[in-house]
């Protein structure tokens, strides 16, 4: 009795190369985006636009799209070192962008006396 195994494809073996958790978290991630979007949508129309709200779209879309970009580089073999340049370009801009948003959510603000409520 003899065992044949044939090779996988490309895009069977890339992903298995992904790492299980990212995907799992990915997946509800995109779970959790799709319940809620309608609510999130009426909740943004009704507020004005301000810094806030800019911040608040950047730190909650711009993961997503890093995470995109992430799977989709894993999941193409084969890139050019250009194809590799301008995806750790991105990579590395938007993630800084996430990262100072973040930590400016988080800084508070001062509170003066003539400050309104």
């Amino acid at each position: 009795m003899s065992l044949t195994i044939t090779a996988p494809s490309v895009t069977a073996s890339t992903l298995l190369d992904l790492n299980y958790g990212t995907v799992s978290v990915l997946i509800v991630w995109v779970y959790e985006y799709a319940i809620t979007f309608d609510e999130e949508v009426a909740f943004l129309k009704k507020s004005k636009w301000n810094v806030v709200k800019i911040i608040y779209l950047v730190c909650r879309y711009l993961p997503f799209l890093l995470v995109a970009a992430n799977t989709s580089h894993f999941l193409e073999p084969g890139l050019s070192l250009k194809a590799c340049q301008s995806y750790f370009q991105f990579n590395s801009f938007a993630s800084a962008i996430v990262i100072i948003c973040a930590e400016r959510k988080r800084t508070p603000r001062p509170v003066t006396p003539s400050a309104k409520y």
